[in-house]
């Protein structure tokens, strides 16, 4: 019984001459080995089948970008019958007329047809695009060259290129906006009939078309130049120093007494306690900024904004008693997880001295605080104060609804490669670490006066310390 009983129990079917434990567990162990093997088998056959099929759409791109140089020849050339003019509809729907019956005998499928002339210029699209991008980095470098003359070295062109995202900002830039819109307006215009190998020549630069795409109205586009134009000529002016931090007088909440604080509905006391902040320390702390007494109707406090490093408000001082139409300051405050002692002075003086000593346009510190309430802070959090460049809706307009023109593109390409030639210039420190002011260093005593424009393009402004990730 024994013995008909482990026979049976083999997991091979082999029936044993005598019960040995040993043997009967071999035999189990032979059984469970496919099993466990089946799973990294079908892991590792996973994975070849992954590598294979992104072996073979590398290889399928690699195909179709080689593929405008080498179709474009196979392209029809352009005969005398190509280039007449391009017949009216009623004499297009007269040939088709009596035409239909040479087509039907002929055997050729108007579909198969009409999906021949789409890839035809699907093609020659391609082929353009390629042109478009090599006029547009030509262009580009031209204008870097002549901001920076170590451009023109190749080693520093290549870097740029990588460093600076050059190639991703032309080929997602002009040569996308102006080839889709010559083409719509070529296929609108039911130029079919043009060879399509007229639209891949490659010699010389792209001229503009002879008809005029849509209209850009310059009205739209307003540069931050011209923003912050409107800002300097503001009555307000910031009074306090910005190479060091703010500092509330001890007696603020007296001196603020019962002025009423207009908010909007989305600031209310849970949201207070969320942040740490307290209201009417950053409401006097914006007219501190100013100059401004109590006596001074007190900014409309709003919240912009939220994202996951900081809070943002708009601070809206009144220019007449019952309108709040006046100067808007940002304040940006980091939420509670980011809040680390010296982020607020590199983050200041990164952009100060962007915006001093490299000329971009970027907008101006109005005034900052380091630290929490242990620190001596009665806001409870660091913040800046900056001005308010509302470049979003009118860029969103611009983008949704113009079509720019080539003088736009080229006017572009000078705002842009004047900001990178910029950032390219040697820097007139020696060392690697974060962006800080020389005045505070140490005790980071109060500044009672504002510092000159010239103080502020002045390396010795500035010193290097050990390296702080700027968020």
């Amino acid at each position: 019984m024994e013995l008909r009983l482990a026979a049976r129990l083999t997991p091979l079917g082999i029936p044993l001459s005598f019960y040995d434990p040993t043997l009967l567990l071999v035999h189990h162990i032979l059984f469970l080995i496919p099993l466990f093997s089946y799973y990294p088998i079908l892991f590792f056959s996973y994975i070849l089948q992954y590598k294979l099929s992104a072996y073979l759409d590398r290889k399928k791109r690699q195909e179709e970008a080689t593929r405008p140089e080498t179709q474009a020849q196979d392209l029809p050339q352009s005969d005398e019958s190509d280039v007449e003019e391009t017949p009216t509809s009623d004499e297009e729907s007269s040939d088709d007329e009596d035409s239909g019956g040479e087509t039907e005998e002929s055997g050729v499928d108007p579909a198969e047809e009409e999906r021949r002339r789409e890839e035809e210029w699907e093609r020659a699209f391609t082929r353009r695009e390629l042109v478009f991008h090599d006029h547009w980095r030509k262009e580009y470098r031209k204008r870097l060259e002549r901001h920076e003359p170590r451009f023109a070295t190749p080693g520093f062109w290549k870097m740029a290129e990588d460093v600076m995202k050059i190639h991703y900002l032309i080929t997602h830039g002009a040569e996308k906006w102006m080839c889709e819109a010559e083409w719509i307006q070529l296929r609108s215009e039911q130029l079919i009939r043009l060879p399509a190998n007229k639209l891949c020549e490659s010699d010389g630069d792209i001229k503009p078309t002879d008809r005029p795409l849509i209209p850009f109205s310059p009205d739209i586009y307003i540069t931050v130049e011209q923003t912050q134009k409107v800002f300097s000529q503001q009555a307000m002016q910031p009074s306090v120093s910005v190479t060091k931090p703010q500092k509330l007088p001890s007696d603020w909440s007296t001196q603020l007494g019962d002025l009423d604080i207009p908010l909007s509905d989305a600031i209310h006391e849970e949201w207070e306690l969320s942040l740490g902040i307290d209201v009417r320390a950053l409401v006097f702390a914006a007219m501190h900024t100013f100059g401004f007494n109590p006596s001074h109707p007190a900014p409309r406090l709003s919240s912009l904004t939220s994202g996951g490093y900081n809070e943002i408000f708009v601070a809206t001082f009144a220019r007449e008693p019952d309108g709040y139409d006046g100067l808007q300051v940002v304040i940006r405050i980091p939420a509670k997880n980011d809040r680390l002692l010296g982020r607020m002075e590199a983050n200041v003086a990164l952009m100060t001295y962007a915006k001093y000593c490299r000329g971009l346009p970027v907008p101006k510190v109005i005034t900052w605080c380091d630290g929490t309430k242990e620190d001596g802070n009665p806001i409870g959090a660091p913040y800046i104060m900056m001005e308010h460049l509302d470049m979003t809706k009118r860029w969103r307009v611009l983008w949704d609804t113009y079509t720019p023109n080539w003088e736009f593109w080229y006017r572009m390409m000078d705002i842009t490669s004047g900001g990178h030639a910029s950032l390219a210039r040697p820097l007139p420190f020696d060392g690697l670490g974060s962006l800080y002011f020389s005045s505070s260093v140490g005790d980071h005593k109060q500044g009672h006066q504002r510092e000159t424009v010239e103080e502020l393009q002045k390396a010795e402004t500035y010193r290097l310390d050990p390296l702080f990730w700027v968020g």
